[in-house]
């Protein structure tokens, strides 16, 4: 059964209820994690969101986080942030380098 900070506080929102699309119809999880799932004006919004694979591992943080994150007890309710573990590691599914709890 989810705890009460599980269904309020979800952490980083980058492809989790955060979207950015660029000027050129490019669609981002977040304007920090700059990795292209798709293009507006080819695909539908709905079609990109629901089936990239780089949304579905953003939704899916227990089965796809990587290093501490991915270990991490915290992962559903926090996730790290994911922009900074992509400019830190080239990864946007890699360990927040910076992580509060454990530093």
């Amino acid at each position: 059964m989810p705890t009460f900070a599980e269904k309020v506080f979800h952490g980083c929102a980058a492809g989790r209820g955060l979207v950015y699309i660029k000027s050129n119809g490019d669609v981002w999880p977040c304007p920090f994690v700059e990795v292209k799932t798709g293009n507006v004006r080819e695909t539908s919004f709905r079609e990109i969101y629901e089936e990239s694979p780089v949304f579905m591992n953003l939704r899916n943080r227990e089965n796809t986080l990587n290093g501490l994150c991915g270990d991490c007890r915290y992962r559903t309710i926090c996730g790290g942030w994911r922009g900074r573990a992509l400019a830190y590691s080239g990864d946007y599914l890699a360990e927040d380098p910076r992580c509060f709890i454990r530093n």
